[in-house]
């Protein structure tokens, strides 16, 4: 028998990840596409693709004030598996399916990852931005 529990209940504590989300790296420039006569926005190369649940971070919503607009932002921490490694800061994560249908159209920003010697999940703090 293990004595390394963490190795033993992770796959347990995996099945609890019931979303799925994809996490890109770079993009958001404009391409154009001489067949369409019209730019598209790039996507950015995906890092990871697979099972995540997503919940908003205590202390509600944060108000950043700059000249001629205020922009309130939303917190979340993503949970991944732990093998989700190099996950980076600015990364995008999108929802491609989930029990709750407002997540599917909620685009994060990683401000956050976070790494820890005795984790189950990888967990990731995001931001999402409202104008």
């Amino acid at each position: 028998m293990s004595l390394d529990w963490t190795s033993n209940a992770r796959p347990f504590a995996e099945a609890t990840l019931h979303d799925r989300c994809v996490v890109r790296r770079g993009g958001g420039e404009q391409v154009y596409d001489p067949e369409t006569q019209s730019y598209t926005t790039a996507p950015g190369s995906v890092v990871y693709r697979g099972p995540c649940r997503t919940r908003p971070m205590g202390g509600g919503d944060q108000d950043e004030r700059t000249p001629g607009q205020v922009v309130s932002q939303r917190r979340y921490v993503m949970t991944l598996p732990l093998a989700a490694a190099g996950l980076r800061v600015d990364d995008v994560v999108q929802h491609t399916s989930s029990r709750d249908p407002d997540l599917l159209t909620l685009r994060l920003r990683v401000t956050e990852p976070q790494a820890n010697s005795s984790a189950m999940f990888r967990r990731l703090v995001c931001e999402a931005d409202f104008g």
